[in-house]
């Protein structure tokens, strides 16, 4: 990240690997607020339950002094949590709520900028997530339903087609 910020983009967008954009009619600069250093997504959990905690995997980091503090201090926090799953995402919520840098972040809701497969309400999102396993049988699933749904994103070049992968009907009821 900070790589790429001294190189002297404006905004550095980190992802998890799992991720798809689906909603192309929204611009990443729609969810740039001014002021704030760090702009995350709180995280869908049950569902339709939301949890109010920045998640690591999908992130927007403003080029200021203030971003570069908060990567040094996240990078000396991530010993004391390193021998414990997800230290990243552990030593990331520890930081955000210390005083120095509470007031850097923002959270954009996940109904909104990055949604999660296994949540209903995300469909318009501007990024999905595909956490944990069987990511492909779950990205076709998505996609085909996209394909046939009002969002039509992917209507002009079908991305099952694109991937090679077609789900039949009985895998999009599941």
């Amino acid at each position: 990240i900070r790589y790429y910020l001294e190189m002297g983009f404006d905004y550095i967008l980190y992802t998890d690997i799992d991720v798809l954009f689906t909603n192309l009619n929204k611009r990443l600069d729609e969810f740039i607020v001014d002021g704030f250093d760090l702009i995350g997504v709180n995280e869908c959990k049950d569902r339709v339950m939301t949890n109010e905690v920045i998640r690591s995997g999908f992130m927007m980091f403003r080029n200021s002094p203030g971003t570069y503090k908060l990567l040094d201090a996240w990078a000396y926090m991530f010993s004391a949590f390193e021998n414990i799953e997800n230290p990243e995402q552990s030593a990331l919520e520890q930081l955000v709520q210390q005083d120095e840098f509470k007031d850097q972040v923002m959270l954009h809701s996940w109904t909104s900028f990055h949604s999660y497969d296994t949540c209903s309400g995300g469909e318009a999102a501007f990024s999905m997530h595909f956490p944990g396993a069987y990511k492909v049988e779950r990205v076709a699933r998505i996609v085909a339903w996209f394909e046939m749904s009002d969002y039509g994103i992917f209507k002009e070049r079908p991305l099952t087609q694109l991937l090679g992968i077609g789900p039949s009907m009985a895998d999009l009821s599941r």
